[in-house]
């Protein structure tokens, strides 16, 4: 079994492959957990609107705690997970939309509850006093994504799974209809069954289905501040942003979302918009040190499409595209059920 891709949604899959007694070869174009997964908050907010993905997402977000604590406790590897909830923010002019927000969360059945911003305060001090309005989405969970991936690729290399990095794909090969392996630079992979989970830039490896859509790239910056006193306890929803809080000291400032932009470095203009609408949220973030920028392409489909399972004409190959920036919230139940169809069982 290979999988293409060691980002969240192939490491996910990998464990879960593992611990059913198909530990997996996992090959990446870059490092482990590098690319989108390296560059993101891990927030698990699932959609409002009613559909199956929306369904998968909280059949996700229920499955996470006990997934998480699988993994931890066979890694011995804590991934910060948390589950404080989302403390969603405004100022004036945005009351109209929080509270229109707010009424289709509680009609959908989300635990939710309105403040004004003195209430919001009394949370989180560190606000701004010019917050005026707040919703707390108490189902709301966060991880640290790199610690995530990196736990998930110690589980998989336990139960006998190979980690191959730098090593890309360049094309799938196929026999009268059925998978025979990965073409790759140091040769060719046989294999009966392949899982294309690889980011942004899949559809460059030749010999994939005609029928598979293109990958769409969407640009996002992250940052982080360095706050070893934390200053919030929950995450932080702004306007035009989140602030993440880790429980190793960073401040997760996100993030940026351009598409058609491929730049491939974090630009001054994403950092000082950043910067600016955190600073205006919790004025004494501009006193804290900075530590980094990070960017990534997220890896979207045609229509914000999630692809995941057998594909119909090609035997042997497996899909799981499409996670855009929502790879963290579905990887614990996109996993089981894809490990499900793989094994049959």
């Amino acid at each position: 079994m290979i999988i293409i891709g060691a980002g969240i949604a192939g490491l996910s899959l990998g464990w879960q492959l593992a611990r059913r007694g198909l530990p997996p070869t996992i090959i990446d174009a870059g490092a482990i957990g590098q690319g989108a997964s390296h560059a993101a908050a891990g927030y698990l907010q699932p959609g409002l609107d009613p559909s199956p993905v929306t369904d998968l997402e909280w059949a996700s977000l229920h499955a996470t705690p006990t997934f998480i604590a699988d993994l931890e406790a066979e890694t011995g590897l804590s991934v910060d997970f948390r589950t404080d909830g989302q403390l969603r923010i405004g100022f004036a002019g945005d009351e109209t939309e929080i509270r229109a927000d707010y009424e289709a969360r509680r009609a959908a059945g989300w635990d939710v509850e309105m403040m004004d911003g003195t209430a919001a305060r009394a949370l989180e001090p560190a606000l701004s006093p010019d917050v005026t309005i707040a919703c707390l989405l108490k189902q709301v969970s966060w991880v640290d994504g790199r610690k995530l991936c990196t736990a998930l690729a110690r589980a998989i290399t336990i139960r006998g799974g190979r980690m191959i990095e730098h090593r890309p794909a360049l094309a799938l090969t196929h026999v009268r209809g059925r998978v025979t392996g990965v073409d790759t630079p140091a040769g060719h992979m046989p294999s009966e069954r392949v899982v294309l989970a690889a980011g942004h830039g899949f559809d460059r490896i030749r010999g994939l289905p005609a029928d598979l859509p293109a990958s769409i790239p969407v640009r996002g910056v992250i940052l982080a501040l360095s706050c070893p006193t934390p200053l919030f306890t929950r995450l932080i929803k702004r306007p035009d942003g989140i602030l993440c809080p880790r429980s190793d000291g960073r401040l997760i400032l996100g993030v940026t979302k351009t598409p058609d932009d491929m730049r491939d470095f974090p630009d001054a203009g994403a950092v000082q918009t950043l910067l600016a609408g955190a600073i205006r949220a919790a004025p004494a973030l501009a006193d804290l040190p900075f530590l980094e920028a990070t960017h990534a392409f997220r890896p979207f489909l045609p229509d914000e499409a999630l692809l995941y399972g057998a594909h119909e004409g090609l035997a042997g190959l497996f899909l799981s595209l499409g996670h855009a920036a929502d790879g963290y919230l579905r990887a614990a139940e996109v996993s089981r059920r894809l490990a499900t169809e793989i094994l049959g069982t």
